[in-house]
């Protein structure tokens, strides 16, 4: 868990597999979020960019943004999490497409929820970052 006014946290998602149905989602979740049926960014304790059908959107507190990004395999997603502005901000491969701010009192952690057929691979920064981010 990342608590308000700690500074920034980076990490990346390597998309190796996924299928014509199903959703991934990537992104933030507060305190609140984590139960077993809940995805990312369709609740009002997350925050998300959602992988479905070839086009990414941004959901969060359970609405839904078009950002009209194409994606396929072996495309690289990042997201960018300032604890001290609280903002988080969404990239493909290394190119920002939206950032948007969240509501995070006591702090936010990754959050990850995907359905079969995807698969991801993560990257907290234990090896050097593929789009390191802009500052």
């Amino acid at each position: 868990m990342l608590a308000r006014g700690t500074g920034s946290f980076f990490y990346e998602v390597v998309l190796l597999s996924a299928t014509s149905r199903g959703t991934a989602c990537i992104g933030i979740g507060n305190t609140r979020f984590g139960h077993m049926n809940d995805r990312v960014g369709r609740t009002d304790s997350s925050w998300g960019l959602s992988l479905c059908a070839g086009t990414a959107s941004i959901c969060y507190c359970g609405q839904l943004q078009l950002a009209s990004v194409q994606w396929a395999v072996g495309d690289v997603f990042g997201v960018f999490m300032d604890t001290t502005s609280e903002h988080v901000r969404f990239y493909v491969n290394g190119v920002s497409i939206l950032q948007t701010k969240y509501n995070a009192p006591l702090g936010i952690t990754p959050a990850f929820s995907y359905e079969f057929g995807y698969q991801l691979q993560l990257n907290y920064g234990e090896r050097p970052f593929i789009f390191p981010p802009d500052s």
